[in-house]
């Protein structure tokens, strides 16, 4: 993005206006309107609305760089984006997405991530979407950045979107106190992520955060993602959904990782429901119950029933009809309707 004083000559050369006409209207000097185009000094508030009227543009783009979006076609250019992620068969389309909408915007980055609910243990699995680079996402694993990451605990308790600035504070101070991991999240932040925003989305059975960032931390471009947000926010929420959508289908394939017989089995113990309720259900014996669960406990390394439900969960492998929603293939799971979980 230019500088003040790039846009002033710009402005001013684009227009073919002379560098007395400028100062003739400032009432200044020529020599004044050199030094704010060099940027040894810039215009007061007198100057900038007399500088808007003769290049008719708006205050905000002379001072922040931002250009006046037209309404009509910041909506075309939304609704468009959510067409796409509805009609995107796989997650490289969302990312594709989502990505070449930031760029129009003027935007930089995203990263997406969502965890089951349940999932309360140390290391929950986490589903993700990104396209900031690699070498920072290896980073952040490798370094356990998420042990000290506040995004999640952000997202629990809020559902409003915060500035970066704001929620990363308190680990600044930490890293100012000594702490090596904060110090090494903080200083990978500002190389990756100069500046960004965080949008929690609360989803029936996940919690998500949305983060999408600035190409620098200059008030121009903070100021750019500040009137995005709202559009940011709707398009956070609907790629929850797009995310669940392609999941389902994943996990309709032929090859998914577990039967339609195992999930079956899996969704009853959700309910709450013993190996006898569970055979009484499906009509079939508690040893084969038992040789479903066990099957399943080994395919996703599960130790006991419980972690099983959760992994399964987490993965989104459950049909979302636990509370009797009806499906596009209410038949695949051979269940009956079950009570909402608490």
């Amino acid at each position: 993005m230019s500088s003040l004083q790039e846009r002033l000559k710009n402005l001013r050369v684009t227009s073919d206006i002379s560098v007395q006409t400028v100062a003739d209207c400032c009432d200044v000097s020529r020599q004044a309107v050199y030094k704010w185009e060099n940027g040894q000094s810039t215009p007061d508030i007198n100057h900038l609305i007399k500088l808007v009227q003769l290049y008719k543009v708006s205050t905000e783009y002379i001072v922040l760089g931002v250009k006046e979006v037209d309404k009509s076609n910041a909506d075309a250019l939304l609704n468009d984006v959510l067409t796409k992620l509805s009609r995107a068969k796989e997650y490289s389309e969302l990312v594709s997405t989502i990505s070449e909408y930031l760029n129009d915007c003027g935007l930089d980055k995203f990263f997406y991530m969502q965890k089951f609910r349940g999932d309360i243990s140390k290391e929950p699995y986490v589903f993700a979407l990104s396209d900031l680079p690699a070498e920072w996402r290896m980073e952040y694993r490798d370094n356990k950045y998420a042990t000290v990451d506040p995004a999640w605990e952000y997202c629990f308790s809020d559902v409003a979107p915060i500035p970066g600035d704001q929620l990363f504070a308190p680990l600044e101070i930490s890293a100012q106190k000594g702490c090596k991991i904060c110090e090494g999240f903080v200083n990978g932040m500002k190389k990756y992520v100069p500046y960004c925003v965080l949008i929690p989305v609360h989803g029936g059975c996940c919690l998500s955060a949305f983060v999408v960032s600035t190409k620098t931390d200059k008030i121009e471009d903070k100021q750019l993602l500040e009137k995005y947000t709202d559009a940011i926010t709707l398009i956070g929420h609907h790629l929850y959904s797009e995310v669940h959508r392609l999941q389902e289908l994943e996990n309709t394939h032929p090859n998914s990782e577990l039967s339609d017989k195992e999930i079956a089995a899996i969704a009853h113990l959700a309910a709450g429901n013993n190996v006898e309720k569970i055979a009484d259900l499906l009509c079939i014996t508690k040893a084969a119950v038992n040789a479903r669960i066990d099957r399943a406990k080994l395919k996703l390394g599960a130790k006991n029933r419980e972690q099983l439900v959760l992994y399964a969960a987490s993965r989104n492998i459950l049909p979302h009809n636990l509370s009797g929603i009806q499906t596009e293939n209410p038949n695949r799971y051979q269940y009956r309707q079950y009570e909402r979980i608490a």
